[in-house]
């Protein structure tokens, strides 16, 4: 039996799969791009082409010159040249959200590592599920303090300023990533 690192494991599987590549360049965008990080976003990868929405035209025009730079960050994290072109859309960037998905992305890992430090072969079923809901109980906090509200009608988090989600007041989900 070969024994085989988890790096070779790790680049096997960017090899293969597209949204695993996409799921690395978000998790590096910031080492890629720097400070723009918060301007920009990745948005998809499509036929070797990376997909990015960026927030005003001067950090367009910047990030354009930049471009050459991008591919070859991202080339050094990816271990590969799969990312030939960089396509950049214009739009609004949602800061709160990257903010609120930073915040809670570092409570998930120190939850993660919570969860991790515990042995839970040693809990019996009904010991577990409570222990999940008393961690849902808690980033459902978290949201509420962080800007989000609950529905009055079907009980939802959402972000706005009405009572009821949207989905509750018939808007459809929005599909379309730039539609103006």
């Amino acid at each position: 039996m070969k024994i085989i690192s988890v790096g070779d494991m790790i680049n096997e599987g960017i090899k293969k799969s597209k949204s695993l590549r996409e799921a690395f360049i978000k998790a590096y965008w910031k080492n890629i791009v720097g400070n723009l990080d918060k301007k920009s976003e990745v948005i998809k990868i499509k036929d070797k082409k990376l997909f990015v929405k960026v927030e005003g035209s001067a950090n367009l025009h910047f990030m354009t010159m930049k471009k050459g730079m991008y591919l070859k960050n991202i080339e050094h994290f990816l271990n590969g040249e799969y990312i030939q072109e960089i396509v950049y859309k214009l739009g609004k960037i949602n800061l709160n959200n990257k903010i609120l998905n930073e915040v809670e992305k570092s409570k998930r890992c120190s939850k993660l590592d919570e969860i991790d430090s515990v042995d839970f072969s040693d809990y019996s079923l009904e010991e577990r599920i409570e222990r999940l809901s008393r961690v849902s109980k808690e980033r459902e906090f978290f949201l509420l303090e962080n800007g989000y509200k609950k529905c009055i009608q079907c009980g939802n988090l959402f972000l706005g300023k009405n009572l009821r989600c949207p989905k509750c007041r018939g808007i459809k989900d929005r599909t379309v990533v730039n539609k103006y």
